[in-house]
């Protein structure tokens, strides 16, 4: 059976928080979130547990796709609003959160809307520009405010 700590422990292992600053060189944010905390008093049958919650900061690392040969850097905006993971280890004989976490994704909300709402279309909207691909119609669309380069031993265009 669980005690207090493993209880608190579990509950902090997947976390909404908000981004509150960004390390671009360290590829980490730091994070706004709510932490669980259990205390107990009495014992036997008058045992009262009380669950709290306190706002806290942590430094989360940013999962990315790649990180070897391949890599697909990307980091968060401040403000965004992100799921988090603090994953387990075994600590003492007992399950403790791990103090360091790591932002596993945002997520669109009232505030925050989807830029497209089509299925066969892939979007990336970098605030600036956008490029969208649309597997339905097989286009590809490319915009951008300012300057575009496109270098290459040999660049070829409709051919």
């Amino acid at each position: 059976m669980a005690n207090l700590t493993q209880v608190a422990g579990m509950a902090n292992m997947v976390r909404l928080g908000t981004i509150v600053s960004i390390d671009g060189e360290e590829n980490t944010a730091v994070v706004s979130l709510n932490e669980i905390s259990a205390s107990s008093y009495g014992s036997g049958d008058t045992a009262t547990t009380t669950f709290n919650s306190r706002a806290v900061q942590r430094t989360c690392r940013v999962l990315n796709r790649g990180s070897k040969k391949i890599k697909d850097y990307f980091n968060y905006s401040v403000g965004e609003k992100v799921i988090c993971l603090f994953p387990m280890r075994i600590g003492g004989g007992s399950l403790l959160a791990e103090s360091v976490g790591y932002i596993a994704g945002s997520f669109f909300d009232d505030n925050n809307k989807p830029p497209c709402f089509f299925d066969m279309v892939r979007l990336i909207d970098f605030g600036v520009g956008s490029v969208e691909i649309d597997m339905e119609d097989k286009s590809l669309d490319i915009e951008f405010e300012g300057s575009i380069s496109i270098n290459g031993k040999e660049i070829y265009l409709n051919g």
